[in-house]
């Protein structure tokens, strides 16, 4: 499948990328008239009603986890001082720092928390529709990628079955799969596949 995936997801030889998942803000629909959409109006929020977010949001702790700590080193090599500033602003405001996505997506919905950020689709979007009073929404100032990747060791003791997994994961089918199970997919060649109708029989 090495000649149908785009460039930019293979992140070096031998290393596929299998999901490209946006990192996103979600937050409890009824604490917000107007939820944020950007880190920085998350900063807005603070500055303009600090107590009613004081402890109130959620996101990785950095020093726990190795993708929370690579999220953040991202987006701050991209955002600079201005990134700085937000980050600050929001330690400022006791945020309940997570070693998971779901671990975000239960202090939503249960209340300890109004709003996370840097939260992976695949730990919501699945039960979305069970949770009428979640919300989420891309980080219209600067939106982390998630690159979930794959690759097959030197020492792999069935390289071949090995290379026939990873040839499907990549493969359009294998993309819809994943895209089943909460993952984004990046293949072109199913941007208009109905992907629900593929487990009744067929592609559109």
């Amino acid at each position: 499948e090495d000649f149908y995936i785009p460039p930019w997801t293979k992140l070096t030889p031998g290393v596929y990328t299998i999901a490209s998942d946006p990192l996103v803000i979600i937050y409890n629909k009824k604490d917000f008239s107007k939820p944020p959409q950007s880190m920085s109006e998350i900063m807005d929020l603070l500055n303009a009603n600090p107590d009613d977010l004081d402890g109130r949001i959620t996101s990785y702790d950095a020093s726990q986890n190795s993708t929370g700590l690579a999220i953040n080193w991202f987006w701050i090599e991209k955002q600079g001082e201005s990134g700085w500033k937000i980050l600050n602003r929001i330690g400022e405001s006791n945020p309940s720092l997570k070693t998971s996505a779901s671990s975000m997506v239960s202090s939503i919905l249960n209340g300890e928390s109004s709003l996370g950020y840097f939260v992976s689709p695949i730990s919501f979007l699945p039960e979305l529709d069970q949770h009428p009073d979640l919300g989420w929404t891309y980080i219209r100032d600067g939106q982390p990628i998630l690159m979930r990747s794959i690759a097959i060791t030197r020492q792999a003791p069935s390289p071949n079955s090995a290379k026939l997994m990873v040839d499907f994961l990549l493969s359009q089918e294998g993309q819809i799969a994943l895209a089943l199970g909460g993952m984004t997919p990046f293949r072109p060649d199913i941007a208009n596949v109905d992907i629900f109708n593929t487990t009744k029989g067929g592609h559109e």
